[in-house]
């Protein structure tokens, strides 16, 4: 009995994850880069030859790069060393996967080949990896599982960031309280009501700060953050 009960708690809370995982995440056109083999050019200025010789050779989502989310992560989650070795292990040391350069001039060394700071170290066998690298299922997986571990697997972590968003002593979840966690990743928006609700009819099922933890989760899961 026990277990049919932990069972169906697990897919309600993917049912959960996904729906606002759906939600959250987009691909504003501002952050898109269109490209087309069918564009001509007149007076400097773009003027498409005709409509049917248009068309897009490829869409690139400007992600940033490893730096930039491993600091993002960093700022949210804390400096603690197992919250640090997740964000090497699965974000900084996949250089050729979330792109980034490597300056083998701006070091710090400790002896003859130690690094004093290991997040200097080039992980890629191009060390000049590049600034952008468009979305893909290996870098997708390297984010996913840093968030996962992050909030599922570390609770210094994860009170870390509840602390930050001011809802480590919450006895309930408060639609305020879901827009402090949404603002960790998204700082300049704000979490839509209908959105933040949706949490309110999964009271009965779990705990407040597991539905703190399911919608951090799900904002962390969310690809928009990524994208400077």
């Amino acid at each position: 009995m026990e277990r049919s009960l932990t069972m169906l708690q697990g897919q309600k809370m993917y049912k959960l994850l996904s729906l606002l995982i759906v939600l959250i995440s987009c691909s504003p056109s501002e952050y898109v880069e269109e490209t087309s083999s069918a564009l001509e050019f007149e007076d400097n200025s773009r003027r498409i030859a005709s409509k049917e010789d248009f068309s897009f050779a490829h869409r690139v989502v400007r992600s940033g790069d490893r730096v930039f989310i491993a600091n993002k992560l960093l700022n949210i989650f804390g400096t603690s060393q197992l919250a640090s070795s997740y964000i090497f292990d699965n974000i900084v040391s996949q250089q050729g996967v979330f792109g980034g350069g490597c300056d083998l001039y701006d070091r710090t060394y400790q002896g003859k080949d130690s690094l004093l700071n290991a997040w200097e170290g080039c992980f890629s066998a191009q060390e000049n990896s590049p600034q952008i690298v468009s979305s893909n299922t290996l870098k997708e997986g390297y984010r996913i599982r840093a968030c996962e571990l992050l909030i599922t697997h570390n609770e210094v972590s994860f009170d870390h960031a509840m602390t930050k968003a001011q809802v480590i002593n919450a006895d309930h979840i408060t639609v305020d309280g879901l827009n402090r966690v949404y603002q960790l990743f998204y700082p300049t928006q704000a979490l839509p009501d209908e959105t933040a609700k949706i949490f309110f009819d999964y009271q009965e099922e779990f705990s407040t700060r597991e539905l703190y933890r399911y919608s951090m989760l799900s904002f962390c899961l969310s690809e928009g953050w990524i994208i400077p």
